[in-house]
This record gives structure tokens, sequence and C-alpha cells, in this order.
């Protein structure tokens, strides 16, 4: 597949949720936290990796535009294909006939991991439901959230 290919694809699939694109990345705020949303080619192969954060604004004030490494709480998009679970999007192996599957699984990773979680109850039921995502939050985000 074509990388414009896959950038159009998921491009439309965030504005179809409301995320709205500035630079490299997709963003949509809630009720006190924004998530933003980029895609991360690799500097080996023509894969790329789907990368999801939020940003609690009470912790952050004034931070309107994160960048991934300025976020709170980071997570990776995943899918499942032929029962492997695909982390990393190669390219090289995707064609248009994985086109609804990959618009599938983009919207179910919006559906699961973002959209219901854009408040700061959102992230602690986040948080709560998949406890394995405390690793991938920072400190004082714990703290905030009552994950000490």
């Amino acid at each position: 597949m074509e990388a414009e290919i896959f950038k159009k694809i998921t491009a439309n699939i965030f504005k179809k949720n409301s995320f709205v694109k500035k630079g490299n990345y997709f963003r949509k705020s809630g009720d006190g936290v924004i998530a933003s949303v980029n895609l991360q080619h690799s500097n080996f192969s023509s894969s790329y990796y789907i990368n999801a954060g939020f940003v609690i604004e009470q912790i952050n004030p004034g931070l309107k535009d994160p960048k991934d490494y300025q976020t709170d709480l980071s997570i990776r998009f995943f899918m499942t294909k032929d029962g492997e679970k695909i982390i990393v999007f190669d390219l090289d192996s995707l064609n248009d006939s994985d086109i609804p599957w990959l618009e599938e699984g983009l919207q179910k990773n919006l559906d699961e991991f973002v959209n219901n979680y854009l408040s700061v109850e959102g992230l602690k039921l986040m948080l709560k439901t998949h406890p394995d995502f405390l690793k991938f939050t920072k400190g004082n985000a714990r703290e905030f959230l009552g994950y000490v």
C-alpha cells in the first residue's frame, strides 16, 4: 500500500471522529483532556505505528497542541489479522483489499481506547479497565488520577 493511501485512510477516520489535524497530529478535546494521535514512520522500513496520547489540562495548563512526548498517558493502536496482533503497520504487506480491515480497526481503536475516555473520569476508568496502561502513564498523571 502506498503511504499516501494509508495516510488518507487514517486521516478520514480521524476526521469522522471529530479530530482536527494540525501539523503531523490529529487532536480532539474533551472535558479537561486532549487526545493526540499521530502516525510514526519507521526509520528502518515502510512501516508505521499509530500512537495516541492524552494530556490532562489541569496538569498541563496552556498546552493545547501536545506532541506525543508531552502526553500524560500514551498508547499504541493495534489490530488483529489472521489471529496475529499487529502493532507495526507494514505498508509493503498491505494492499487495497486490506482497506476495510484498516478502517474498521482504526475505528475500533478509537472507540475502545480514545473516544470513551476524553475526561479525567474517563482516564480513571481507562486505567481501571486496562491496568497495563499504567506503565505508559507519567508519574504526576498517575498521582493526579489516584494511582500512586
